[in-house]
């Protein structure tokens, strides 16, 4: 059934018994309920590469203390980083599948 979705969008197209990507991206609104299961399911995924150790893969993860000013910098940087990826994901060829999550959270 999603598939066919993404069909009727004009993302992707069957033909025969395979699907292929034609074009276009797609964002969930931040609103949207399915937000929340889209961020769960690629966290799910990041942790299972990490298992994995690939020289090719990257994970980070710190937790520490920092002030309230300096969260607002962070902020800002993680959201020109999610810019400036923007910039080369858009224009690039469909050659391979990448995951990219960023968080920024008080605990």
């Amino acid at each position: 059934m999603f598939l066919e979705q993404l069909a009727a969008w004009g993302l992707v197209q069957q033909e025969g018994n395979r699907w292929k990507y034609l074009a276009g991206t797609f964002h969930l609104p931040k609103e949207s309920p399915l937000v929340i299961q889209h961020h769960h399911n690629w966290r799910d995924r990041a942790v299972l590469d990490a298992q994995l150790a690939s020289d090719e893969s990257l994970h980070y993860t710190n937790v520490q203390t920092v002030s309230r000013a300096d969260i607002r910098i962070l902020k800002e940087l993680m959201l020109n980083f999610v810019s400036n990826c923007k910039e080369i994901l858009d224009p690039s060829a469909e050659e391979d599948v990448v995951a990219i999550t960023c968080d920024l959270f008080r605990v």
